[in-house]
């Protein structure tokens, strides 16, 4: 039984090794998938807190190009567009464009002053750049880019973390000396998708020469809030990112999870049309952290985000700021995947601890509320704590030790019953024997009250037989009558209930109801006697004595289960009237007869049989006298002139 018990554990745990070979190496399709499933439970949770008020994006939106012109717009109107945003007195304007080539058209340095000065101006603009990571510049431009204020490296070996991942000094795409010189403050502007394009994660670090620079958003809060910038690197990579007083978790490369507020347009968008034409009061950007982008369908800076494949790539910024400034992240435990092995062998072993005692849909139930259990769990963490447990690996695992424990449980059962039933054929006919294989809950310990006919036979003079003969020609000759009587009981449809040395007891009417079972016990008895005949000239040519069986017969109502211990059953039937049959096969010593039955056999009999009342008698055991009668045949024996009786 132990090992049988141990047997259930095996699915699960192959399962978990399963899972596990997936999800340790890293494998490319398996993260991408369990990012999906994220991107859907973000989706599904919806934004987790409202927009910073603070945070405005004056966006050059597809109406704005339509009234002023086409996407680049002169630097006079940009110059206009910063001395209008600027009047309004916001805490900091960070520009999400890059002004990196002079103006070509006449008047051109004339226009690029113009824009120079109203940043100077302004005394509190952002501006962006980017780097084209596929191309080398060979040498630093420390004029055009903003370092970290700190940057304590504790471990060289941490610094291979930090992006670019190459060699050499990625191209610089900054904006014009003049104009750089006048801002407040600068900060690169390069997102890195994940594999399926799909941008998660905000790089806040990348390595520029021999020092750190830092994004747009951390410049922008730098200069809004007047506060250093620091990052530590580890022998592991990053190990500390703060703004102020505001710590980022990021991971070992200097990359955080952004926890988007929603879809585009979540944090309030302000044309900057209307910015120009002057219809936009200063209350709407006074004190406010002001990002200026291009959201027009037309241009092209837009990104697939968790919420939506058009997503301004300015608002990725404003969603990195209020990450900052709500400090509400998303993050992953420090130990992840501890969490993820330990929650996925749980898993495992309660499904197959669940589905290895209780099949069928109460199995599938359980499994379900295991995992539901989890799931619910890691919303709870996601929604409150910002927490992004795994889910795939635990599903995956849930499904697999299901599935696995299913078949193996049908597996073992079938098994089961298949030997079941070959030890039922020993002793009940195929149909009962699969009936009662299919539904073993029968074998139970207890039993019911049922209507059958009981049948007892021995061998007449059985004991001085066995004195006379060798014990090996015993045993093959009892054998060989047991076997070929036990043929004739199960071919009418009964169970043998046991042997007893040379004697028989067989019913009719269980396990399967039969509304004829005494005539089949009768029909039974009188095909033993045929088939004892047949075999008679065979023994004779062996030396073997002949055999003369005695049966009795009794039908009436009996008591039919599993008797005995839990550690030991038989399934047989008990009663009064099994008791009065037993007692028949020995009166025919006394009446010189072959079959007695009952006349409670024979009023359950239909027309066709033949037989002779012996008398009335009382057995052993019994106060009531009970009318017994010889069966003598079938009326289709008699007319077929066949002689009844022992040959």
């Amino acid at each position: 039984m132990r090992g049988a018990k141990l047997a259930w554990w095996w699915p699960s745990v192959g399962a978990l090794a399963f899972v596990a070979l997936l999800r340790l190496p890293g494998w490319a399709p398996w993260n991408a998938l369990e990012e999906r499933l994220a991107d859907y439970r973000l989706v599904a949770r919806g934004g987790g807190a409202p927009p910073h008020r603070d945070v405005v994006v004056v966006a050059i939106d597809d109406r704005s190009i339509e009234t002023v012109g086409r996407w680049p717009w002169r630097r006079k109107t940009m110059a206009e567009l910063l001395r209008r945003i600027a009047a309004a007195q916001p805490k900091v304007v960070a520009m999400d464009i890059v002004q990196s080539e002079p103006t070509a058209s006449a008047g051109g340095e004339e226009e690029d002053r113009a824009l120079a000065v109203a940043v100077e101006e302004s005394r509190v603009v952002v501006l962006g750049y980017f780097f084209d990571f596929a191309r080398s510049a060979g040498q630093v431009d420390p004029s055009q880019v903003r370092f970290y204020d700190v940057a304590h490296v504790r471990d060289p070996r941490g610094w291979s973390f930090l992006p670019p991942h190459t060699t050499g000094v990625p191209a610089l795409t900054a904006n014009l000396p003049e104009i750089s010189r006048a801002a407040a403050d600068l900060g690169y502007f390069n997102f890195f998708p994940d594999p399926d394009g799909t941008l998660r994660h905000a790089a806040l670090a990348l390595r520029y020469g021999n020092e750190v620079v830092l994004p747009l958003a951390l410049a922008t809060l730098r200069q809004a809030f007047q506060v250093p910038a620091r990052i530590r690197v580890g022998s592991g990579g990053v190990e500390e990112l703060s703004v102020g007083d505001w710590h980022i978790p990021v991971d070992r490369t200097g990359a955080l999870r952004i926890d988007y507020r929603g879809p585009a347009r979540t944090f309030p968008h302000v044309p900057a049309v209307e910015v120009l034409a002057g219809r936009v009061e200063a209350s709407v950007l006074h004190d406010k952290i002001v990002l200026v982008g291009v959201t027009a369908t037309a241009v092209y800076d837009l990104r697939v985000t968790p919420f939506s494949a058009a997503f301004p790539g300015v608002e990725v910024h404003a969603n990195v700021i209020d990450n900052v400034l709500q400090q509400r992240f998303l993050r992953r435990p420090e130990a992840s995947a501890l969490v993820e092995v330990l929650v996925m062998a749980a898993l495992a072993l309660g499904v197959g601890w669940v589905v290895g005692r209780a099949r069928g849909t109460r199995g599938a139930l359980g499994s379900l509320g295991f995992l539901a259990v989890y799931a619910l769990g890691s919303e709870w963490c996601l929604r409150s704590k910002g927490l992004l447990l795994p889910l795939l690996g635990p599903i995956a695992v849930t499904l697999l030790a299901f599935s696995g424990t299913t078949v193996q449980r049908y597996v073992w059962e079938e098994r089961e019953r298949r030997k079941l039933r070959r030890a039922l054929e020993l002793y009940l006919n195929p149909a009962a024997a699969a009936l009662v294989a299919e539904h073993p809950e029968r074998l139970k310990l207890g039993g019911e009250k049922v209507e059958c006919t009981v049948l007892f036979s021995d061998v007449q003079d059985f004991t001085s037989l066995a004195e006379r003969l060798p014990p090996e020609v015993l045993v093959e000759l009892l054998n060989t009558y047991l076997g070929a009587m036990t043929e004739v009981i199960f071919a009418h449809g009964g169970m043998l209930d046991k042997y007893m040395g040379d004697g028989i007891m067989a019913v009719w009417g269980v396990p399967l109801p039969q509304p004829d079972h005494a005539a089949r016990a009768c029909r039974a008895a009188l095909a033993m006697e045929r088939r004892l005949a047949e075999l008679q000239p065979d023994w004779e040519r062996r030396g073997w004595p002949a055999l003369r069986v005695r049966i009795g017969i009794n039908s009436g109502p009996v008591v039919f289960g599993n008797m005995g211990s839990a550690e030991h059953l038989s399934l047989t039937v008990v009663g009064d009237h099994v008791n009065l049959a037993s007692r028949l096969e020995g009166l025919n010593k006394v009446y010189g007869t072959r079959v007695l039955v009952t006349e409670f056999t024979v009023r359950a009999l239909p027309e066709g049989f033949v037989v002779r009342e012996i008398g009335t008698v009382q057995v052993k055991g019994r106060a009531q006298p009970v009318r017994v009668f010889e069966l003598l045949a079938t009326e289709g024996e008699v007319a077929a002139g066949e002689r009844p009786g022992n040959l």
